[in-house]
């Protein structure tokens, strides 16, 4: 059986021939390729997992593991994954700038099957996976969970704690077990992609991250 674990450690950190990252990193983080599943991080992410300077408690270790035959997981430009774990049967799929918090999960299956014929034997039978996809500039809160199959549209935010079942819509705000839309936000408000940053550091709450 094919096994290819790599781990790699943020640059202050760094261990003598240990392999360089393909992002930026903070502390420890693991990513792990499994029986021919692939993991493409953006050289522009960050994934983090030191607590120094984060705001929320980080449980874990950032980690991802892609743990089958053509699984994937791909993290886009600009992202921040702080102290979460990723794994995939199938894909995980995620857009730009988007911002993970501590604690959070994000599985494409549901690791063992539901089907009655096996209730006896779960520990010997694992579930269909379905992909997962996060678009553009979503915000998920600390301790959130992602569940198989969901789509999480651009700009959406999911709320602390809240555990994701079904997909959620473009600026959407959603919270609770199993999380529901609280909120639309109004698209029409947002600043463009391209809006010039050095022109909002005047306004209130700002910081460079």
């Amino acid at each position: 059986m094919l096994k290819k674990i790599l781990t790699y450690l943020g640059l202050a950190r760094r261990q003598p021939g240990a392999p360089v990252a393909p992002c930026l990193t903070q502390g420890e983080v693991h990513l792990l390729e499994r029986n021919g599943g692939r993991i493409e991080v953006h050289p522009t992410a960050l994934l983090n997992s030191r607590q120094d300077g984060y705001h929320v408690g980080m449980p874990f270790q950032t980690t991802l593991i892609a743990d089958a035959p053509g699984a994937v997981i791909k993290v886009g430009a600009s992202c921040r994954i702080h102290g979460a774990y990723l794994h995939a049967w199938d894909s995980i799929v995620i857009g730009k700038n988007v911002l993970i918090a501590a604690g959070t999960n994000i599985v494409d299956a549901n690791g063992h099957s539901l089907a009655p014929r096996y209730a006896r034997f779960r520990a010997n039978f694992k579930d269909t996976p379905r992909g997962i996809v996060i678009g553009d500039h979503v915000w998920i809160g600390m301790n959130a969970t992602i569940l198989k199959g969901v789509e999480i549209g651009e700009c959406a935010v999911i709320s602390a704690g809240a555990v994701v079942r079904e997909s959620v819509p473009p600026f959407a705000v959603v919270e609770g077990n199993p999380a529901k839309v609280v909120r639309i936000l109004d698209a029409s408000q947002a600043l463009a992609e391209d809006y010039p940053l050095d022109q909002l550091e005047n306004e209130a709450g700002f910081y460079r991250y």
